[in-house]
């Protein structure tokens, strides 16, 4: 069955985790996806290790699978009219270059839009197109931290945490995906392409959220409340028990009485230091002491099922390992796995998207560096053998 975005040919630029994150989405919605890498060289993150299995980064795997792989030394000027040759012929570009490098090759919207006014054209930045940190580079680390993520990450009396896990090019991605798919439904439309546009530093502070609201409410400055969740919420957060931790939600004042009934804590549900979630916020500590001296007696598996049975919200803390056990990540089929040429089977994570008519499919494995050159310019641009090994032997691709 045909993907959403079946017929859709994007050009992919992009490198690391940001674009290539949204490339691969738009890959698994049915799009041709061709990458575009630097001979001999390839996507940095091809070198981002360990682990390699049998010499191929499992990171950059983990990022590009279901694209055709070809190289083009965009410093020789006849790789920069191939370049632009493609993007007459295709329906997106996606790049995550610095902005002085864009304008000195061309890559520019200006300049790509006189090649192809349909061209959807995006740019992933670190920090936006323009304004005081327009020409800087950046990486998650930094942007976590810039935008505040970090200050309310961690525990109150401990160092601001980034997390192992990176928020700010993932949303970035995702962003940039969706703006790509509005921009094509606008041009269904209209016949107008456009320049969609994201940065890292807005995708790192957009999920601030409620903390945003807060500050802009009162002028106080959110800080860290690990192991509670949320500075505006109790009883919510990690609870250790006495074999790991879980995460217990109880913080309406419907909840919080059948917390304490699970607990044997009745007398709690009483007390005026703890009759609304404000007065649970302002004495969080002292309730937090009664709560994990009471779960101490007992294993996770043991208090779950307990506070499940009272209609209160648990689940333990799983490591990855047992994430990947659980039966509804198991039923939701979240691992797939790939054959790759060289790294043979490759387990790689499902996107998290259902679409009854046009499912999402994986299209097949990460590219090995230059895979595909050959057959994307044959088809693409109608260039035979003679022609493809002078650009080889120019050192064009």
């Amino acid at each position: 069955m045909a993907g959403a975005l079946d017929g859709c040919r994007v050009l992919d630029f992009t490198r690391v985790l940001s674009g290539p994150w949204c490339t691969m989405l738009l890959s698994d919605l049915g799009a041709e996806v061709v990458k575009v890498e630097e001979p001999g060289k390839g996507d940095i993150s091809r070198e981002y290790g360990p682990p390699f299995v049998a010499g191929e980064s499992v990171y950059f795997m983990a990022n590009n699978r279901g694209k055709l792989g070809i190289t083009l030394n965009l410093k020789h000027p006849r790789a920069l009219e191939l370049m632009r040759s493609l993007v007459a012929k295709v329906d997106v570009v996606v790049h995550n270059f610095l902005r002085g490098w864009i304008y000195r090759a061309g890559l520019d919207y200006d300049s790509l839009k006189a090649i192809n006014p349909k061209l959807i054209y995006c740019w992933l930045s670190a920090y936006g197109e323009d304004g005081p940190y327009g020409e800087k580079g950046a990486l998650d680390l930094m942007v976590m931290g810039l935008g505040g993520a970090m200050s309310v990450t961690g525990q109150p009396d401990g160092p601001p945490i980034k997390s192992s896990i990176s928020y700010g090019d993932i949303l970035s991605g995702y962003s940039a995906a969706l703006g790509i798919v509005a921009a094509l439904r606008v041009r269904d439309r209209t016949g107008m392409g456009q320049q969609v546009s994201t940065n890292l530093l807005d995708s790192a502070m957009a999920p601030l959220g409620a903390l945003a609201a807060g500050y802009f409410a009162t002028g106080n400055v959110p800080g860290r409340t690990a192991p509670d969740s949320h500075p505006s919420l109790s009883t919510s957060g990690a609870y250790r028990t006495s074999d790991g931790y879980m995460n217990i939600s109880a913080t309406t004042d419907r909840e919080f009485p059948r917390l304490c009934a699970a607990m044997g804590l009745e007398h709690l549900a009483g007390n005026p230091d703890y009759a609304t979630n404000s007065d649970r916020v302002r004495n969080r500590k002292q309730l937090r002491e009664i709560l994990e001296g009471v779960l101490a007696t007992k294993t996770t598996g043991e208090w779950v099922t307990l506070l499940n049975a009272q209609q209160v919200l648990a689940e333990p803390v799983n490591t990855v390992k047992e994430a990947f056990s659980h039966p509804q990540v198991v039923h939701n089929q979240m691992k797939q796995t790939l054959q790759h040429p060289t790294a043979g089977p490759v387990s790689v994570l499902r996107m998290p998207l259902r679409m009854s008519e046009t499912p999402l499919t994986l299209q097949g494995p990460p590219p090995r560096l230059g895979e595909h050159t050959r057959e994307v310019l044959a088809r693409y641009l109608d260039i035979g053998d003679e022609e493809y090994a002078r650009l080889q032997q120019e050192g064009v691709v």
